[in-house]
């Protein structure tokens, strides 16, 4: 049942950042009253007065952070009173709600046509990894029943301006110029399938590197990877998450001829006789560096590649210990 947006009890936004300052913005703009917006440095002040514990225990609170699961948030403001007699409640639970509020992300999958499940079939085998695989399933996890599950290794992607003017200027189709692409970024506010659909010609023409936001609308389930990925043949196709609350997901697309190209250039760069060092091309001298837990670990910059090597190995030595792999076995030193 669809909630009001204008409770009997009082509204309090948590979250200050980017989300927070949209959501303070749209509820202005429909003149839903804020009784408090806050964040976790507000819990850091003195001893709350009389009002404001009335407030805590009361008020309806809506969670306006996506980069952190909710339910770890919603445990804390608990533990902190809020919402004792209230609710607690995600944004974007709101916004899908609420459509007159004009944010679309909120979507919820709903029961699976016949034409979903074949997409998803035919779509899921071609991404290139497993962790494409398991950032889909995270993602239609939350669009599906609003599980939101820790990510491991979540990658940032920096944010587009999100005020309601930065999002209107980007809620249209909008098309390329028949020129030569090195790279396309598709953000456009729910009209990333149409885009793609009229570019195509181009893209297919230019073969840039692209990607394409999928969080918009229910077009991201699978129609939007489908469609690169059936008009784009040969290219590397992966699919990343950057949010929480099923926000933030992004497929990705490099033609394979430019990765070979890409592999090629790094070869020239490396030595044939040590590992863990390259060939600094500007200034002719070779940089050592160690990768531990996909971490890289700088080992400086020096004349010779066997100075560089030997650099690798004392610092592959002093992070790995015995199971560091040497460019000189220990008795030679």
């Amino acid at each position: 049942m669809t909630e009001p947006i204008t409770p009997s009890r009082p509204i309090v936004l948590y979250g200050k950042g980017p989300l927070g300052m949209l959501t303070k913005e749209i509820f202005d703009k429909h003149m839903i009253p804020v009784a408090a917006h806050i964040d976790r440095n507000d819990f850091t002040r003195g001893t709350p007065s009389k009002a404001e514990k009335e407030l805590k225990k009361e008020a309806v609170v809506i969670v306006c952070i996506a980069s952190e699961p909710y339910n770890p948030i919603r445990l804390m403001l608990r533990s902190k009173g809020w919402g004792a007699e209230g609710k607690i409640r995600r944004i974007y639970d709101v916004f899908e709600q609420h459509p007159e509020l004009g944010i679309t992300s909120g979507w919820k999958i709903g029961k699976l046509s016949h034409e979903d499940r074949s997409g998803i079939a035919r779509m899921l085998p071609k991404f290139a990894d497993n962790t494409s695989n398991r950032h889909w399933v995270h993602f239609t996890t939350w669009h599906r029943g609003r599980g939101d599950m820790a990510l491991n290794n979540m990658e940032h992607r920096e944010c587009l301006p999100s005020t309601l003017a930065d999002i209107e200027a980007r809620r249209h189709v909008f098309l390329c110029k028949d020129e030569p692409m090195g790279s396309v970024s598709i953000h456009a506010e729910g009209y990333e399938l149409d885009t793609i659909l009229v570019n195509m010609p181009l893209f297919q023409k230019h073969r840039p590197k692209i990607d394409a936001a999928c969080y918009h609308t229910r077009d991201g389930l699978w129609k939007i990877e489908k469609a690169l990925m059936d008009g784009l043949p040969n290219y590397r196709w992966t699919f990343r998450v950057h949010a929480y609350q099923g926000q933030g997901a992004y497929v990705y697309g490099v033609p394979t001829e430019k990765i070979e190209m890409a592999e090629t250039l790094h070869a020239s760069f490396k030595s044939p006789d040590f590992h863990g060092i390259t060939l600094c091309h500007r200034d002719k001298k070779w940089r050592a560096d160690v990768y531990v837990d996909r971490k890289k670990y700088y080992g400086g910059i020096h004349k010779t590649p066997e100075l560089a090597a030997r650099a690798y190995d004392g610092l592959a030595v002093k992070l790995l210990g015995d199971k560091a792999w040497l460019n000189f076995p220990k008795e030679d030193k």
